[in-house]
């Protein structure tokens, strides 16, 4: 064999032997030349260096940013429907809000209506439908004057004044003032109350034509419905002690509610206003840094 083959196969060996130990050194999953590869990282071989094993993984809480708004519930938001807007159902810190449910924490929906029967926090009143005149306004905002709705969700009744002659439907002779025949179902001058039937049930009428347990007389009817009953001071503002006219807990800033149609932007209850809650003590929205893990 001629001198110059002899120094060409030699270079071409030296060329292999680089490229091999080259493919072993960048391998984080395999072993070096010496080593057998164990696992899925790989054992370090004589002149390998072992691999990583893939960590972090991906997904949350590692390998992205924790964002409220992005439509991609990650751990601590309840919902996130793709934007930080109130009065939506998903507020700005990803919180449900009063009155509404969130499927899949994207898709919200509201779930109280005016006209259903059930009186919910932005609601004073509902009478099973939207009709004026009746006691409880078209839209559940305002009790109508002239009545009083002793029952949350039923309906209301007009409120009767005992000095006043009789109400329509009463007959008497000789243009003078019937006297008060209880259980009649007219009220009458002398009572409060005069259903016809005078069993003393929550919203009804007592046998001496009195009212019976009802929203407003101060007390808490449980088997009622009602939450609360602060009585003259229903509807007062009363801070966390305050009582709707239906006899419900109103909602305030700190009850852990996020009311936006009463346009909170958030609300943790006692986390409000404390650090890395991203919610002042006034139920607005405080900016944090982006969550990032990693």
């Amino acid at each position: 064999m001629s001198p110059s083959k002899l120094v060409y196969l030699i270079a071409v060996a030296v060329l292999l032997g680089s490229a091999c130990d080259h493919k072993s050194n960048a391998s984080g999953g395999k072993g070096g030349a010496g080593g057998m590869a164990t696992g899925t990282g790989g054992s370090a071989g004589t002149s390998g260096g072992g691999g990583s094993g893939g960590w972090p993984p991906p997904g949350p809480p590692y390998g992205r940013c924790v964002i409220c708004g992005d439509g991609l519930l990650d751990p601590g938001e309840e919902c996130d429907d793709g934007n930080t807007a109130i009065g939506d159902g998903c507020n700005s810190i990803c919180q449900v809000e009063a009155n509404w449910e969130c499927t899949g924490g994207r898709y919200c929906v509201k779930v109280s209506f005016c006209g259903d029967g059930i009186v919910t926090s932005d609601e004073t009143c509902d009478d099973h439908n939207v009709s004026d005149g009746d006691g409880c306004s078209a839209d559940c905002q305002r009790i109508e004057p002239g009545w009083y709705c002793p029952v949350p969700g039923r309906s209301c009744r007009p409120i009767e004044n005992p000095a006043s002659a009789v109400d329509a439907g009463a007959t008497c002779d000789g243009g003078e003032l019937c006297p008060p025949t209880c259980g009649n179902g007219v009220v009458e001058a002398g009572e409060e109350c005069d259903d016809g039937i005078l069993d003393g049930s929550y919203g009804g009428c007592t046998a001496k034509c009195s009212f019976g347990p009802h929203c407003g007389d101060g007390m808490v009817n449980v088997n009622g419905g009602e939450e609360c009953d602060n009585g003259a001071d229903n509807g007062a503002d009363l801070g966390e002690y305050s009582c709707t006219v239906a006899c419900t807990k109103r909602h305030f800033c700190g009850d852990g509610n996020a009311d936006g149609d009463l346009g909170e932007e958030c609300d943790l209850g006692e986390l409000n206003g404390q650090p890395q809650q991203g919610c002042d003590k006034d139920c607005r929205h405080v900016a944090l840094p982006p969550n990032c893990p990693i």
